[in-house]
């Protein structure tokens, strides 16, 4: 889980960077995009989930157990 202040395109090119990397976890951000457009090519770079702030801490918590049981499920 990332908390960024600002979801921008440098914050695009960071996770770019960061993906690059063998065994990059599943990524959860947490910020304020700039956007539709913004909050869509953060997920596509495979981000598993984008919040708003603010936002419920039992819609994270409900997205972390979906993403906990999917990869248990998927042995990874």
């Amino acid at each position: 889980i990332c908390n960024m202040r600002m979801l921008d395109e440098v914050a695009v090119e960071t996770i770019k960077g960061l993906q690059d990397r063998h065994h990059f976890p599943p990524l959860m951000l947490v910020g304020t995009p700039r956007g539709r457009e913004m909050h869509v090519s953060l997920r596509q770079l495979d981000c598993v989930a984008v919040l708003d702030q603010p936002f419920d801490i039992r819609n994270q918590l409900a997205r972390i157990r979906e993403i906990a049981s999917h990869r248990e499920r998927m042995g990874t």
